[in-house]
């Protein structure tokens, strides 16, 4: 399985933002993983307190929510940047912010807000899509690599023993990296439904990942510097407008 045609990705931590978060940072489109709360396990469900004899049983529990690689979603390539995508030149692209921040700040209504931050989500993948990766491509080949991956899985869910079902839902690592070119590795994990998610991770960053079937991305270093000029205009523009309504 090959990824290939990535654009100069640096071995860094990776950068995330979120899309409704109004603090002036930048902010992340990596979705935090499903995790399993703790708190909702009694200690008498614990492990250890099955008998060898249920251990061994069949599990009834079938994830009707998990259909492999088709139940993940095509990515949306309108908030995701990548080489490539078709963008207006940088000072239209800084009127159209600039115009859209005005909008935003006379209208409370709730939907319009969430338009407005969707507005906001596209015009910063526009705007650091020049130092992008082609996340298009490597999107297309890891689908390949996953698809392969998960013909090869031999357990079916629905028809694990007991033991299996622990063992994945304790974030027990029993499947193998899958190495990809240029140093980076498709990696599998259980997600929260009892599917898979995946994590493209290519000299240490998180260039892509799936959340129970969503896709999101982190930014490479050269997308972080494009993305913190971005939310510079973006507040400069906050703060203009906020005074503006103040006269």
């Amino acid at each position: 399985m090959k990824i290939t045609n990535l654009s100069q990705i640096q071995s860094n931590p990776v950068y995330s933002t979120n899309k409704n978060n109004h603090i002036k940072s930048d902010q992340s489109h990596l979705t935090e993983a499903g995790v399993y709360s703790q708190e909702s396990v009694q200690t008498s469900e614990l492990p250890c307190n099955y008998t060898p004899n249920e251990v061994g049983m069949k599990s009834n529990v079938n994830l009707v929510s998990f259909k492999g690689s088709r139940s993940l979603n095509t990515p949306n390539w309108d908030i995701i940047p990548t080489k490539g995508m078709k963008v207006p030149p940088q000072d239209v692209l800084i009127s159209q912010l600039k115009a859209l921040v005005e909008k935003s700040m006379r209208n409370t209504n709730r939907d319009a807000i969430e338009g407005f931050h969707y507005e906001k989500n596209k015009l910063h993948a526009q705007y650091i899509s020049s130092v992008s990766p082609d996340r298009k491509t490597l999107h297309k080949q890891a689908m390949q690599a996953i698809k392969k991956f998960e013909s090869e899985e031999t357990t079916q869910i629905g028809e694990m023993t007991l033991v299996d079902y622990l063992i994945k839902h304790d974030n027990i690592q029993t499947e193998t990296n899958k190495s990809l070119v240029a140093g980076g590795v498709l990696r599998p994990s259980i997600n929260s439904l009892g599917g898979y998610d995946y994590d493209v991770v290519v000299g240490g960053i998180k260039v892509m990942e799936s959340v129970n079937g969503q896709w999101s991305y982190g930014l490479t270093p050269a997308e972080k510097q494009k993305s913190d000029e971005f939310y510079q205009l973006y507040w400069s523009f906050v703060d203009e407008a906020e005074n503006d309504l103040k006269i």
